[in-house]
């Protein structure tokens, strides 16, 4: 059986959870599906939202109207701690160049922050503002250390939270980056209100 985009804007708040049973050894998976800030695609008369069908509905955070959304929240990157140096030829420590790629919801956009430069205890105190339709929205922070003249930074670890738990904790929070899902001992403290 096929989800298709009509299911998932009929449901309730636009989401849907299905458990579905796998082959005949009486296995199952749960999945939860959501549309969040996509526009209908123009054949969208029970078509079926797959892999092949994405670029059909286009992902825009305009989409996502005064109508559907709660309102609008400010998302804030304050800080981080527990970076480490890392020894590097001739004994000399690196000591990381740290910024963060955040993302909100189901936003293909990565908000990015600055680079603080040489520091284990970096402080960014930048924002970015969301439309936010609901409270299950995920807020994935990942942290890097840029390096220079390299293909790839280094990454240090990432988090997740959803945007109604971290306006129940007060609206702030230390979340710790994890790598591999093991915990890094780094954390990166984040804001979130509504403006």
């Amino acid at each position: 059986t096929s989800l298709t985009y009509d299911d998932l804007v009929k449901a309730k708040e636009s989401i849907v959870t299905e458990n579905r049973k796998i082959g005949d050894g009486g296995a199952s998976f749960t999945f939860r599906a959501s549309i969040q800030g996509v526009e209908q695609p123009s054949d969208a008369e029970g078509s079926t939202l797959t892999d092949d069908s994405a670029d059909k509905a286009k992902a825009t955070s305009s989409s996502v109207t005064s109508g559907n959304a709660l309102g609008t929240v400010r998302l804030t990157a304050c800080k981080g701690w527990g970076f480490v140096s890392e020894k590097r030829r001739l004994h000399r420590k690196d000591i990381p160049d740290v910024y963060c790629n955040i993302t909100f919801g189901s936003s293909p956009n990565i908000w990015r922050t600055s680079t603080i430069k040489n520091s284990l205890t970096p402080e960014w105190n930048e924002s970015s503002d969301y439309l936010l339709s609901n409270h299950g929205q995920m807020i994935t922070i990942t942290a890097f250390d840029e390096d220079k003249g390299a293909d790839n930074d280094d990454e240090l670890g990432a988090a997740r939270i959803t945007v109604g738990k971290l306006l129940l904790e007060g609206g702030s929070t230390d979340v710790e980056l994890l790598q591999a899902g093991k915990p890094t001992g780094i954390y990166v403290s984040v804001r979130c209100e509504m403006v």
